[in-house]
């Protein structure tokens, strides 16, 4: 059994030399299997990993890593990997699928707020950082993590834990949707039928590229950025649900009746399009921990005129050559 908290401030080099441009001489290790089990943080336990370790030409590396971590599971079929590559300029990477059942029982684990039940997911993750695998730290990191995950939902989180207990509230779906006064479209939570999205690292700044919710008839789209040293906001999340003979959800969507009437109105005139949506756009500005999602726009976003536009144009009658007949 291997108990992390007593490996804080272990150091293990990193590669920098003593101060006269000279690289610190590379730690050699011969090739080894490496299987630790019972892994725990204090009194959490953790779970085990297994991986192949040995160095070469001034890198260290460990592959072929398999195991499970907090409910995280690395498969044998598709292992990680960890490369420190120790020199004058020395940094880390690393790459790993992480498959999981219950992202919300990782989150307990963890000791966080469970704000949602998943029945399956993978994050795909492409990771480097400078100095060795200890010195990680989201400022200083660069790469990408890709979340595909199946059905679940988020779930009404209690509002009792706080600080490190609290999970970031961006992230906190049901949260959001209770601040515009959505709550009543949701009998308990919000359920989704999946969820993907990319998150980009880089130059202390992370950029959500993309997070999809998507939910039988309604979705959820975020996308943003986040300067990590100051944990601010400035993103957009746009809402879709259906809007058919539901001019109450309009009105809070909206945030006022003459916007709400206009698409009203809209949704008469084209009442036999029953799978019409429409969505309402927020920006979204603030801290992590306090976001603010303000009501900015509404537009519509009708199936039918998507798979409309996807078809080959047709090229449109003359105006001035009269009636059209019909092909045989």
């Amino acid at each position: 059994m291997l108990d992390l908290a007593g490996l804080e401030g272990l150091q293990l080099g990193n590669g920098e030399g003593d101060g006269e441009g000279e690289p610190a001489q590379p730690i050699e290790l011969p090739d080894m299997r490496v299987e630790l089990q019972g892994l725990r943080q204090a009194d959490r336990p953790l779970g085990g990993l297994g991986f192949a370790l040995g160095s070469q030409d001034g890198v260290m590396a460990a592959t072929d890593i398999t195991g499970e971590i907090v409910g995280l599971q690395v498969l044998a079929s598709q292992p990680a990997q960890l490369r420190w590559y120790q020199s004058v300029e020395s940094h880390t990477e690393l790459q790993a699928q992480l498959h999981f059942k219950d992202l919300g029982s990782t989150l307990e684990q963890l000791g966080y707020q469970k704000i949602l039940e998943t029945e399956e997911g993978v994050f795909d993750l492409e990771l480097a950082w400078p100095g060795g695998p200890q010195d990680f730290s989201l400022p200083e990191g660069h790469g990408a993590l890709r979340l595909d995950i199946g059905q679940g939902g988020f779930l009404e989180a209690s509002t009792g834990a706080s600080g490190a207990l609290r999970v970031v509230s961006i992230l906190n779906l049901a949260e959001i949707v209770r601040r515009l006064s959505l709550s009543h479209m949701f009998e308990s939570g919000i359920p989704f039928n999946e969820m993907d999205g990319e998150l980009l690292l880089d130059d202390g700044v992370l950029e959500v590229s993309s997070l999809d919710v998507q939910g039988g008839a309604s979705s959820f789209h975020f996308s943003g950025e986040s300067v990590l040293a100051d944990r601010t906001l400035d993103g957009e999340l746009i809402v879709t649900l259906p809007v058919a003979n539901n001019l109450p959800w309009v009105a809070a969507l909206a945030a006022g009746l003459p916007v709400a009437a206009g698409v009203f109105v809209l949704s008469k005139v084209f009442e036999k399009q029953v799978n019409r949506l429409t969505s309402a756009v927020y920006t979204t500005t603030g801290s992590w921990d306090d976001p603010q999602v303000k009501f900015d726009r509404v537009f519509d976003d009708s199936p039918a005129e998507s798979e409309k536009a996807s078809a080959p144009a047709a090229t449109p009658p003359d105006p001035n050559s009269g009636p059209q007949s019909s092909a045989p």
